[in-house]
């Protein structure tokens, strides 16, 4: 059997189990792509497979990767490959031959938020005026203003 027709049982299998739409289209883009890729550069049967299975798929992340893919992209295309080899493996059985036995799943850059500068937090201070209703206490402003300050000196998040 090949590997679309694997892709197309996975993909009902999913839909069975009550995955979104959204996630299924996005196997079905994700491996679609893989498999495109794949016979654009002769590969079939025994390289999608074991060990040779994982080079593939090493040079298929490293295609994506030049192609200008985000870390992100590069992982959800990783994700999906992972999930059918699995699903392939419990369902079928590889006999042993599951190519990401021999992959580790790709790194992703730690997504810290952009700190704000002084200047801003200056601007965002002095943009509180007054009790911003009618009957609101005076003290609102001044409470509004210390909260800010607290969290731009503390480095809170």
């Amino acid at each position: 059997m090949e590997l679309r027709d694997y892709l197309e049982k996975f993909c009902t299998a999913k839909q069975a189990g009550r995955r979104s739409a959204e996630t299924i289209n996005m196997y079905r883009y994700q491996v679609g792509r893989f498999i495109e890729w794949c016979a654009t550069q002769g590969y079939n049967g025994a390289d999608l497979v074991g060990q040779s299975g994982a080079e593939t798929i090493e040079e298929y992340m490293i295609w994506l990767e030049g192609e200008g893919l985000a870390a992100a992209s590069i992982g959800i295309a990783y994700r999906s490959l992972r999930a059918l080899y699995h699903w392939v493996d419990e369902r079928f059985g590889l006999e042993g031959k599951d190519p990401f036995k021999w992959l580790t799943h790709p790194t992703m850059p730690d997504r810290l938020p952009k700190n704000i500068s002084l200047n801003e937090v200056l601007i965002l201070i002095h943009s509180i005026k007054g009790p911003a209703r009618a009957g609101d206490p005076i003290w609102v402003p001044h409470r509004d203003r210390l909260l800010i300050k607290t969290l731009f000196y503390t480095g809170m998040r």
